[in-house]
């Protein structure tokens, strides 16, 4: 059981790493193409 519940957190330590990591790229993105629109 215990077993079970340590993956099942590790699991979600990663696809929370993969969500900020997704936000942060997509924060630049958003970022480079409004310097672009404004000139």
């Amino acid at each position: 059981m215990g077993r079970v519940k340590k993956t099942m957190q590790l699991l979600r330590g990663s696809i929370g790493k993969i969500d900020t990591n997704y936000d942060i790229c997509s924060g630049n993105l958003q970022g480079q193409k409004g310097a672009e629109s404004n000139g």
